[in-house]
């Protein structure tokens, strides 16, 4: 994408589409990221909601207040930072779980409650063979989609 010097994710598709296929796919693109901006800020806020004590439309106003004021202030590099922030916190986070985890009762070996019921059934299944199409269908788009994003 460098390249060939592509601003945004639809500069390819609509290379390769043309103008009004292009404008037709940026509706998906704008939707979705419009629902995950506002899951983005649920979650947020239900956290500051939490942490502050405060109800949940003031905790979502200061959760959006402070990412757009961060993101104004310092453009994309305080974005980056505070991603590699999170990444460093969730990565701690995990390995302070691990310990919990192993001596937790209700852990057992992954291998054995794979085929055996132990506190509930087993969770290796199979596929019916009534879902058997279904399946090669979902395989279908898959792999037709990955290819797709390797040859544009």
């Amino acid at each position: 994408m460098r390249s060939k010097n592509y601003v945004t994710m639809m500069d390819p598709l609509q290379e390769s589409f043309g103008d009004t296929m292009g404008s037709i796919l940026f509706i998906p693109s704008l939707l979705g990221d419009i629902f995950w901006f506002a899951s983005i800020l649920a979650s947020l806020g239900a956290t500051v909601r939490v942490i502050l004590d405060v109800s949940g439309y003031i905790s979502i106003i200061i959760s959006a207040c402070t990412v757009i004021l961060y993101t104004l202030l310092g453009g994309l590099y305080s974005v980056a930072y505070t991603d590699v922030i999170q990444l460093l916190f969730m990565m701690v986070s995990l390995w302070i779980c691990v310990p919990f985890a192993l001596l937790n009762s209700a852990s057992e070996n992954i291998a054995y409650t794979a085929v055996n019921k132990v506190y509930q059934e087993p969770w290796i299944g199979n596929i019916q063979p009534q879902y058997i199409a279904r399946w090669l269908d979902d395989l279908a788009y898959l792999v037709s989609s990955c290819l797709l994003c390797l040859f544009l």
